[in-house]
């Protein structure tokens, strides 16, 4: 483990980094780019709302999201919202171009989660 001054630069902080900026990423690619991120938003979702809307309030939750596992807040529980999020992007979208990296990343966070759930173990 490397550490820069109280920085400690471990496996969970590096996943959770790096989840933090590819979720900050997509939601504010998603905010100022919406035309290169309708297309992953299924028609039949006109039926919860249109699908601008839903568009929008994902890329929202995405930077919420990224946010918390940048700055380390409540990771275990942020970390399972965000597996929940992959999770029900893969069930949707079904089998495409780029499932193999929402694979990759559904697989980081769990990582994640189960890192801060043995973190949390031994904090008691």
């Amino acid at each position: 483990m490397l550490k820069i001054k109280k920085l400690q630069l471990n496996a969970p902080f590096l996943i959770a980094f790096g989840l933090g900026l590819t979720f900050i990423y997509a939601g504010v690619d998603a905010l100022a780019n919406p035309v290169n991120w309708i297309g992953y938003v299924p028609q039949w979702s006109t039926f919860i709302m249109p699908r601008e809307y839903l568009l929008a309030t994902h890329a929202i939750i995405e930077l919420f999201l990224g946010v918390m596992l940048m700055a380390r807040l409540y990771p275990h529980i942020t970390s399972l919202i965000v597996a929940c999020d992959l999770a029900i992007i893969l069930l949707v979208s079904g089998v495409d171009t780029v499932t193999f990296r929402d694979f990759g990343l559904l697989m980081a966070t769990i990582a994640l989660f189960t890192l801060t759930q043995k973190n949390k173990r031994e904090a008691c």
